[in-house]
């Protein structure tokens, strides 16, 4: 409790005591207030430093963002392209396999094919030699048959002695046709002499045998008109030889009908 001077002079000094508290308190109040101010400033300032290190921050981290996204859209095209790139592979892999295999069933083909004309040209060979023997044979068989041809005394085949023609030589592709081992053959060529238009087909069929299985082949047939064959145009004796491709027909000439 504050007691109220009774005299004036202490009511003037304890006045003035008063005005002065009062002052030395407003003075202390503004100090503070200055104080407090100062302090806010300070803070407000500090605080601004920290938002604008804060913005700093969120824009240095923002350009950090946008390169790493940058970076990540790069990383995804590249990785789409590396995709892309290995489904072509994978397509290119695929074609490449179907072209490997198919020119390994090509190679397979060709081998097989190798080994069939090898087995073929061998077959060849053996026929060859055995044809060439034949042909000696009847090579000299057939110096014979024209060495007798001028005596008019060419043999007949049995059956056919009065036929209008005498076979000599039948050959069809690398086989040499004999009496002895392809009557029927000789029948059949005698048969055709005998008809109207004195003409046949060339064929496997007619020859009974596939003497070069798979490839071309053609005949050669050497006869003679006989001394006693009645109403030819030639010389008696006239001696043949027709040719011909397999498929074609062939017609005995100079026979007389």
């Amino acid at each position: 409790m504050v007691y109220f001077p009774e005299k004036l002079s202490d009511v003037i000094a304890w006045t003035d005591a008063f005005v002065d508290r009062i002052a030395l308190l407003t003075t202390q109040a503004e100090k503070d207030h200055a104080e407090k101010e100062r302090k806010l400033h300070d803070a407000l300032k500090q605080r601004e430093q920290e938002n604008k290190e804060l913005k700093d921050e969120r824009k240095h981290h923002e350009q950090d963002t946008k390169k790493l996204q940058e970076k990540l859209n790069t990383a995804n095209k590249d990785l789409e392209t590396l995709r892309n790139l290995l489904i072509e592979s994978k397509t290119c892999n695929t074609e490449m396999e179907k072209k490997i295999v198919g020119l390994e069933k090509k190679i397979a083909e060709q081998n097989e094919q190798f080994n069939k004309s090898q087995n073929e040209l061998d077959l060849a060979r053996r026929l060859a030699a055995r044809t060439q023997k034949t042909n000696d044979e009847t090579a000299a068989d057939l110096l014979r048959h024209l060495q007798t041809y001028d005596k008019g005394a060419i043999p007949a085949h049995p059956g056919y002695e009065n036929s209008s023609i005498r076979i000599i030589s039948v050959v069809y592709g690398l086989k040499e046709y004999t009496w002895a081992c392809d009557k029927q053959v000789l029948v059949n060529l005698y048969n055709a002499a005998a008809l109207k238009d004195k003409s046949f087909h060339v064929t496997t069929e007619l020859f009974g045998v596939n003497a070069s299985q798979g490839k071309g082949k053609s005949c050669a047939i050497t006869y003679a008109i006989p001394y006693q064959a009645k109403g030819s145009k030639k010389e008696s004796g006239l001696l043949e030889t027709i040719f011909g491709v397999e498929g074609s027909t062939l017609k005995f000439k100079h026979v007389p009908t």
